[in-house]
């Protein structure tokens, strides 16, 4: 009986040896030794099992669970899992935009960046929502619709505690603190908080209005104006007026309202 028992524990033994060590195995493995015999070499993560052609596929790969980031950027050290990685994001302090798009000329770091600006000529949205079937270019974008549903807000302000649902979306409430405005108007000298604002305000020189009214025709500068315009409610109070136009857009704003879209009760009174 004990010999049988013992002879068990030593089998089980065994198999826990062999399963460990196919397992480092499969993260030491080399190209030659990966072969499978079909004439396909494969290497397996031993986390998440995904497999890979090459070795150095798998050990880029591994990172992902290790949170190893061993390329760092010299000028601004934000660091990255790949080299290709840093040698994209070089091309922000370089000014490098070397992938133009040949439907608008605007040009791009990347051609992943290029091929997402694309789905906005073509109208392609892959990714779509299956609550509310709202399609998106991008699943980094989806993932950050989704948390309008769930309710998820993961990004805190460590100052004054809001929780924001990306980190864009922080970044930008962080400058309501320390009263930062990076996009300056090359024609005005006026500063803005968001680089949509800018551009918004840009059509006030150019006199560009790109949001018509289907009712009555009148354009406007943007589609924050437009909504103001065919709702017609006006509010003393800022926060009262975000929470109403959130009714409109139908999600949580993902913009800051410029001075120019709130009116205020006292610029009501001072007209009369």
């Amino acid at each position: 009986m004990k010999t049988g028992e013992l002879s068990t524990k030593t089998v089980e033994s065994e198999s826990k040896k062999k399963h460990r060590n196919n397992n480092a195995d499969s993260s030491v493995m080399s190209e030659s030794e990966s072969n499978t015999g079909t004439g396909v070499k494969s290497v397996k993560c031993y986390v998440c099992e995904k497999t890979f052609k090459k070795k150095s596929q798998m050990q880029i790969h591994y990172r992902t669970h290790t949170g190893e980031k061993p390329y760092s950027c010299k000028t601004c050290g934000k660091r990255f899992s790949q080299n290709c990685h840093l040698s994209v994001h070089m091309k922000i302090h370089k000014g490098e935009k070397p992938f133009p798009c040949n439907v608008c000329e605007k040009t791009f770091r990347d051609t992943l960046t290029l091929k997402y600006h694309m789905r906005v000529h073509t109208g392609e949205k892959p990714y779509s929502c299956t609550i509310s079937g709202k399609g998106f270019c991008q699943s980094n974008n989806l993932n950050i619709h989704m948390r309008t549903h769930t309710g998820e807000r993961p990004y805190p302000c460590q100052i004054c505690e809001k929780r924001f649902i990306d980190s864009s979306t922080l970044k930008r409430h962080i400058r309501t603190h320390t009263g930062e405005k990076p996009y300056v108007c090359k024609t005005c000298g006026k500063s803005f908080i968001q680089k949509n604002i800018l551009s918004v305000h840009m059509r006030i020189h150019t006199g560009e209005k790109t949001h018509p009214c289907e009712l009555c025709g009148k354009s406007f500068r943007s589609r924050e104006l437009l909504l103001v315009h065919t709702c017609g409610k006006s509010f003393s109070d800022r926060g009262i007026f975000t929470a109403h136009m959130r009714g409109h857009s139908g999600e949580t704003l993902r913009f800051l309202f410029d001075a120019y879209i709130f009116q205020s009760r006292k610029e009501k009174q001072s007209s009369y």
